[in-house]
């Protein structure tokens, strides 16, 4: 994949890439209903996590994330024939996730008793020309984390959308909504007959990082927590440390309990690696 640079030479980028995907320690279901898709070579990566409780959560995410890296290795394709411009390669990546919702995962859902609320949610990743390309549906999430251009110091920023209902917390702090939104229900997932599906793009910089990820870690550990251990551990150590603190969290469970009246104890039984884990963590680099 290359990027031009202010001079007009090309650079390429590529990822190193590392993941985990396992359950907590506390799950109490053993089928870990999250699936994942790593591709370096075409710079490819998908995460889904299949609705838990509902019908055949491990296979709705499987067949997505299949079906979804499938497609974009064939964009991926195109794109060495022909180049297209980012708004569109944004619109044809969010077509291949409506066309893996509406024409095999609704249907399934749909026309099997079987697999009532077949569903998952999805975040997937795809970078060309230097440019990543971001999109989900449901709560699970890419956050990048690099240099803020405009102050010069490194930064933890989410680059997708959540699809959690959070009604009537109109006002609340950071903190406060996020233990709201801790096993609130999804407005949408794919397997609904109907999705939007949110996307974004944005330029890729050499050392910057991107965490795909499930609420396995979301959920478990907060967004200080996360910026914490990627800046003060080595690359090959975070996926390790970021496994721990999900299963043993520590600042979500101080918010818990203050604002659910619960005490820290009971809250980090109630948090601490109850559902399955797992993410994608990204460091970019250039290449000649």
């Amino acid at each position: 994949m290359q990027e031009k640079d202010a001079a007009g030479s090309k650079r390429g980028i590529k990822f190193d890439a590392l993941s985990e995907s396992t359950s907590g320690i506390n799950k109490n279901r053993k089928i870990n209903d999250d699936y994942k898709y790593i591709d370096n070579e075409r710079n490819i990566f998908v995460i889904a996590d299949g609705l838990g409780g509902h019908g055949n959560g491990s296979e709705a995410s499987r067949i997505t994330v299949q079906t979804v890296a499938y497609r974009l290795t064939k964009l991926y394709e195109r794109l060495k024939e022909k180049d297209y411009p980012p708004e569109k390669i944004q619109e044809a990546i969010k077509v291949v996730i409506e066309y893996t919702n509406s024409q095999i995962m609704y249907p399934i859902a749909e026309f099997s008793k079987d697999l009532q609320n077949f569903g998952t949610t999805l975040v997937s990743f795809f970078c060309h020309n230097g440019i990543a390309y971001i999109h989900n549906v449901g709560d699970s999430h890419a956050l990048l984390y690099g240099k803020n251009r405009q102050h010069g110091v490194n930064s933890l920023f989410q680059l997708t959308q959540d699809d959690r209902i959070k009604n009537g917390h109109n006002g609340c702090s950071k903190e406060e909504l996020k233990i709201h939104s801790i096993n609130a229900r999804l407005k949408q997932y794919i397997g609904n007959e109907h999705i939007k599906v949110h996307s974004n793009r944005v330029n890729v910089h050499d050392n910057d990082m991107f965490l795909l990820t499930t609420d396995g870690i979301l959920d478990p550990v907060s967004r200080v927590e996360i910026a914490e251990i990627i800046t003060e551990e080595k690359f090959e150590d975070i996926p390790d440390k970021l496994v721990n603190r999900a299963n043993h969290p520590i600042l979500v469970p101080l918010f818990y309990s203050k604002y659910k009246g619960v005490s820290i104890n009971a809250a980090q039984k109630m948090l601490a690696g109850k559902d399955d884990i797992t993410f994608i963590l990204l460091k970019a680099r250039e290449v000649n």
